[in-house]
């Protein structure tokens, strides 16, 4: 779903400000935001008690923020708060134990293997792993409408706020990382966490093309199956392709891909995030970029001990967990079955058109 739609729909929230903002302990459950309304004024920002102990057990069942709150049930009566950001923002001075100073962000093209560091990282013990929040993105696209008469200064202080406020945590967790639904207004990210260290994971373009015209960019089993010859056929329809929908995000406007193929759009817009993610990777001095080929391992060594600040010996006892999570299919949500990556590489490569592979 675009993010202006998506900005729209969420806009429409109309649940009302409770005065007296508290996070009750449920069971092990975390509470994170989960919509916003920028109607009225002032922005009212909406809390889910997730079941983070399900999460974290197997992270690639729910691998998306979305995914985790509709298993959550967030509409049930006790599991969803909402409070004013100001509100939310005092009661995070007096409280600071509650939140997490961001631990690393992930930023990202589509198709990079981002998943599954998201759920490398969630399966270590003591961390809180939030996957592909939208409210980072709208208040960041919305500035006009909540800030303004503030500063700089000020703005940035809001945007880092909102970032730790995702970081909530009832039961003691140490650790928090957030994994991004792509790589933009990373300039007002770096600016407003200048320390906070993050990635932006890329992959080769004819890869991506490749895995998501042409065919399905998802595991093949969630829209294809054998009929009794042996056949493929589609059972369902696929979700738009991420490097199309993103296409105006980037700055693509429709007049001007008027006639261009699926192929152009998608290579110009993973052209401009790239070209932008790297405009912030030289100005920043925390920022790695992360080559999709070189997964899981880069995860797994100075990305995590030197660059995510974990250290050496903490590596030594996280390996384990996200060596076993890299085994399992990212976003496998209905059996534990390891994934054949050169299976559904060759599945998707056959399913590519000719002028998607060139």
């Amino acid at each position: 779903m675009p993010l202006r739609v998506l900005f729209l729909l969420l806009l429409l929230d109309t649940s009302k400000a409770i005065s007296v903002v508290e996070f009750p302990k449920i069971d092990d459950r975390e509470w994170r935001p989960s919509r916003i309304n920028l109607n009225g004024g002032e922005p009212l920002i909406s809390f889910c008690s997730l079941d983070y102990s399900y999460y974290a057990k197997e992270p690639w069942r729910t691998p998306m923020d979305v995914q985790l709150r509709i298993y959550s049930q967030c509409k049930q009566p006790g599991r969803s708060m909402t409070y004013s950001l100001s509100d939310v923002r005092r009661y995070m001075k007096s409280h600071p134990s509650e939140f997490i100073e961001p631990s690393g962000l992930i930023h990202h093209e589509t198709r990079c293997g981002s998943t599954l560091v998201s759920n490398m990282i969630a399966y270590v013990p003591g961390t809180i792993m939030v996957t592909e929040p939208s409210i980072p993105y709208i208040i960041l696209s919305s500035s006009h409408i909540w800030g303004d008469g503030l500063s700089d200064d000020q703005r940035n202080e809001v945007i880092r706020d909102i970032f730790k406020m995702h970081c909530h945590t009832s039961f003691e967790r140490s650790r928090c990382f957030l994994k991004l639904a792509g790589a933009f207004h990373l300039n007002e990210i770096v600016a407003a966490l200048p320390t906070t260290p993050w990635i932006f994971l890329f992959r080769k373009p004819a890869e991506i093309v490749a895995s998501q015209l042409g065919g399905q960019w998802i595991r093949k089993d969630d829209f294809y199956q054998k009929d009794g010859n042996g056949n493929l056929i589609q059972i369902a329809e696929p979700p738009r392709k991420p490097c199309l929908k993103w296409s105006s995000e980037v700055g693509l406007s429709k007049s001007r891909t008027l006639n261009w193929s699926d192929e152009e759009i998608c290579v110009e817009a993973l052209s401009l995030l790239c070209r932008q993610a790297l405009d912030s990777l030289v100005s920043s001095n925390v920022g790695v970029a992360v080559d999709y080929q070189n997964l899981p391992d880069d995860v797994m060594g100075e990305l995590w001990a030197i660059h995510f600040r974990q250290g050496e010996e903490q590596l030594t006892l996280d390996r384990p967990y996200m060596l076993a999570a890299s085994k399992i299919y990212s976003k496998n949500n209905k059996s534990s079955v390891k994934f054949d990556s050169n299976e559904d590489r060759d599945f998707k490569r056959g399913q590519a058109s000719e002028k998607a592979l060139r």
